[in-house]
């Protein structure tokens, strides 16, 4: 069974700028979809300890059950919506 993944790196702790890869593997290898694209994460970079407010986006190892975007990607296996001036995101959950 195939299986795939986002991989985010970063080189410094507390920087919001990262680097994004999508990849898949099989049983004997892995293919890359996208290498080392620009992405930012938290405007106050990455932590091990994440509390709420922060600005900091936490580390580890997270199943991502569905996705979106503006057009559809090729090969992306879980539920996707295609995203349009009608939807809405909003993170208040302390509020």
């Amino acid at each position: 069974m195939n299986q795939q993944y986002i991989v985010v790196s970063f080189e410094h702790e507390n920087d919001s700028r990262a680097k994004l890869s999508f990849c898949e593997k099989n049983d004997r290898e892995y293919k890359i979809y996208l290498n080392n694209c620009k992405a930012y994460s938290g405007k106050c970079g990455f932590t091990n300890k994440k509390t709420e407010g922060d600005r900091k986006t936490p580390i580890g190892n997270y199943p991502i059950t569905s996705g979106f975007g503006m057009e559809r990607i090729e090969g992306v296996k879980i539920p996707y919506v295609i995203t349009s001036s009608r939807h809405v995101w909003v993170d208040a959950s302390n509020k």
